[in-house]
């Protein structure tokens, strides 16, 4: 996206090309496609001059969607796939708002910033890509980098500095008189927001995992990403309206998210035998399918707020519903069963207030044998229990709603590879997931039903009324007992846990 703060002047006419286009292809396409003895005499009247500058001629090359437009404008916005040159238009307009007629001369703007997600994809891409500004520039206006500075200066003295969003203050003191923004995004896979340029694509220069990811589809990580730039910008306090213009610095409303392919959806991915890049939708940027998902929390709110429920918390409750169907109106307990049997949430009662809270396993606080009482019931400080053999499921079957496969009902399994029982534990939940989604769900319940089988029983003095059901405590009696969810407290001379 390219925005300047000033519109272009009336009298400003774009140079007409040396060829009059006949349909979208660039005049180059079109005089390669011309009778020969149009080729040569159109070669035979440039001079040496004209044939040395041909190279870097880029209205001469242009596809249309590539030209920025003539006329009064304040932003342009070019949408396409990969490999529709985005980033070659966007080098080749910074150059033709700061070069002048000779490589001295001043142009229309002298100061331009170079807005991406980080500082480093601005450099890698922007500036020193393949399509960047370094590699369009003919050698006696090419500019320098200056690293100490991140910034660009060509010969005319024009500058062009380097931004990140994620530090969007530093956009605040500098004027400009252009600026070239690259789209916002996110791909789909685990820890996508660490590098959100990243993507898994063989035919991208970009195809790589971002860091720490292990390379898992997380539609959830794409959300999130999206829900925290929108809203931070959404925020007067981070995005303040222009005394001079009357807008806000950053117009949200005229975002544009990285990627919407024109490719209908589900047909794109599922026919892998049409498209060939189908494999890269589910670890890659598109957002076609997930615009119409909500987010686990507020999901659980509106649940609450249709029962009359208001003292809710869900500022720590993660997860990504594509879809969920409520057969009858019995109440929000049983709405909200099968999500959190599904999603792995809880729901406490803390002062007054219904706090709903996904689980991570992480301790909220370490018992040592100097915090655990002993009541007059019972025998020992700590009771030990596990559940029979018997009692443990084996094997897990989950029925659901596919989401990629004409919302028909599938199943996903679970089991030990030690099991030889043919007992099936069968759940089914009216939940839109994708075979990924459900066989995570399976595993996971399958885990904590193996886990579960061990539980133990103590006390603690009143003094820790702060702990309570949904806490993970760390037992450390001398024995290194481990990790504890806990799931009842009873409140009598102590509290029993």
């Amino acid at each position: 996206m390219q925005t300047r703060q000033e519109k272009k002047p009336e009298s400003f006419v774009a140079t007409p090309s040396t060829l009059t286009r006949q349909d979208a292809r660039s005049d180059a396409e079109w005089l390669a496609c011309a009778p020969r003895a149009v080729q040569e005499k159109f070669l035979d009247e440039l001079g040496q001059g004209a044939l040395l500058a041909l190279p870097y001629l880029f209205e001469f090359w242009a596809l249309e969607h590539q030209v920025a437009p003539t006329g009064d404008w304040r932003t342009w916005v070019i949408m396409g796939g990969r490999g529709a040159g985005k980033t070659r238009a966007g080098a080749e307009w910074v150059r033709s708002e700061v070069e002048g007629a000779l490589p001295l001369d001043a142009g229309r703007s002298r100061r331009v910033a170079l807005v991406g997600e980080t500082i480093e994809q601005v450099r890698e891409v922007m500036i020193f890509g393949e399509s960047g500004i370094l590699a369009c520039s003919p050698p006696d206006r090419r500019p320098e980098w200056k690293s100490g500075r991140k910034l660009l200066e060509w010969p005319n003295g024009a500058t062009a500095q380097v931004f990140s969003a994620h530090e969007p203050e530093a956009l605040r003191g500098p004027q400009f008189d252009a600026a070239w923004v690259d789209e916002i995004g996110c791909a789909a896979i685990d820890k996508g927001t660490n590098q959100p340029n990243k993507f898994l694509d063989a035919k991208s220069s970009e195809s790589g995992l971002p860091k720490y990811s292990d390379g898992r589809r997380d539609d959830l990580m794409q959300m999130q990403y999206l829900r925290a730039m929108f809203e931070f910008w959404g925020d007067v306090a981070n995005n303040p309206t222009s005394g001079d213009y009357g807008a806000p610095m950053v117009d949200m409303s005229r975002a544009h998210v990285w990627a919407w392919d024109a490719r209908p959806y589900p047909f794109f991915p599922l026919l892998s035998d049409v498209w060939s890049d189908a494999g890269n939708y589910f670890r890659g940027h598109w957002i076609n399918g997930c615009t119409n998902a909500r987010s686990l929390d507020n999901v659980v709110a509106e649940i609450c707020a249709a029962s009359g429920v208001e003292a809710v918390d869900v500022d720590k409750l993660y997860g990504y519903v594509r879809g969920y169907s409520v057969a009858q109106i019995d109440g929000a307990r049983a709405a909200l069963q099968p999500l959190m049997l599904a999603y792995g949430f809880e729901a406490v009662e803390r002062e007054g207030a219904l706090i709903f809270r996904t689980r991570t396993g992480l301790p909220d606080a370490d018992i040592g044998a100097d915090r655990i009482a002993l009541l007059a019931e019972q025998e020992s400080a700590v009771e030990r229990i596990r559940a029979p053999q018997a009692e443990m499921a084996g094997r897990v079957r989950l029925n659901f709603v596919d989401a990629d496969g004409d919302y028909d009902i599938r199943a996903e399994e679970a089991i030990f590879p030690d099991e030889t029982s043919a007992v099936i534990s069968q759940t089914e939940l009216a939940l839109l997931l994708n075979q990924a989604e459900a066989r995570a769900i399976a595993e996971r319940w399958l885990a904590q039903s193996r886990i579960a089988r061990d539980s133990v029983r103590f006390s603690l003095p009143k003094s820790d009324i702060e702990l309570g059901a949904g806490d993970v405590v760390t037992l450390s009696d001398g024995e290194g007992l481990g990790d504890y969810r806990i799931d009842r407290v009873t409140l009598g001379e102590g509290q029993m846990i």
